[in-house]
């Protein structure tokens, strides 16, 4: 009998969000401990944002319980999302991009709108699976016990949560955890996909070609450019925002070009990237790297 092969490095970014920012095949240039003492090294992509065990659970033996079934919940998302990503990525690739794009928007198909709700989901499913979420529930003053399947209805919800504490608990504590599971609520996954999905629509924002985008460990920005909600970089020269439906008398109107950022834009976005990393960011050089932060670098 095979023996059945399990993951342990784990991304919490998914590995094809990372390689248009590859600088040779399979390797990024990554600047680490970037609020500290930043450093650059070229490392493998398969080893860049992830962590062994990041989604597993395991007695207090060290015997995983449900043994890569987060893992195999958010591949199983990235396959349906991973195929139309790249055809963006592609798309934008071109130097007839912006023709592509605008071909694609006035056609009668569901091409585009495809590609979009692909987008809209990577992003959704970028935010829930942040190391971040996890720290929240392993932070919080719950018993050590209860962690586990509160961290599990978090992000995929009731009944799955429900699942992992009739595997890992017995007696009192499945009693209590149980208890604690009555209320039925939504995953985060879900929820999160379906409010993209329902009020906000791409904008597709470009570099000038002296500046690049870098990738942060924590990529999606909240909050802070313009009049988009989410923020995030696809490839070196291309980022996408989330702003509200533009939509008038039931008709769904979308932009018809990209904008163009300036070097200052970028900068102001790279800086945000690193604000927002737990530890690293992929660059393309140290060009990118805002100045104040080069200037760390070089004490």
């Amino acid at each position: 009998m095979e023996k059945q092969q399990f993951t342990r490095r784990q991304h919490y970014v998914p590995q094809y969000s990372i390689r248009p920012f590859e600088i040779e095949c399979g390797k990024c240039l990554v600047m680490k401990d970037v609020h500290a003492s930043p450093t650059i090294e070229l490392q493998a992509t398969a080893d860049t944002f992830q962590k062994v065990d990041l989604y597993e659970t395991k007695t207090p033996h060290g015997t995983y319980i449900q043994h890569n079934q987060l893992e195999n919940n958010f591949s199983y998302f990235e396959d349906r999302v991973a195929k139309q990503y790249r055809k963006f990525v592609t798309m934008m690739g071109r130097s007839d991009a912006l023709a592509v794009y605008q071909s694609l928007i006035r056609r009668k198909t569901n091409e585009w709108p495809v590609i979009e709700s692909a987008i809209l989901e990577h992003i959704a499913l970028t935010l829930i699976r942040s190391p971040q979420a996890k720290i929240i529930i392993e932070k919080s003053t719950f018993p050590n016990f209860l962690k586990p399947t509160l961290y599990r209805q978090l992000i995929f919800g009731t009944s799955n949560a429900v699942g992992l504490a009739k595997s890992m608990l017995v007696g009192e504590e499945l009693e209590i955890a149980l208890n604690f599971l009555k209320l039925d609520l939504e995953d985060a996954a879900k929820v999160l996909v379906e409010k993209l999905m329902s009020n906000y629509q791409l904008r597709i924002y470009t570099t000038p070609k002296n500046i690049k985008f870098v990738l942060s460990d924590n990529p999606i920005i909240v909050n802070k450019f313009e009049t988009v909600d989410y923020l995030l970089p696809i490839t070196p020269t291309t980022c996408v925002g989330c702003r509200k439906l533009m939509n008038r008398n039931g008709k769904v109107f979308l932009d018809e070009g990209f904008f163009s950022l300036t070097f200052e834009d970028v900068q102001r976005i790279n800086s945000y990237s690193i604000e927002n990393a737990a530890d690293s960011v992929i660059i393309l050089s140290e060009a990118d790297v805002p100045l104040a932060k080069r200037k760390k670098m070089g004490e």
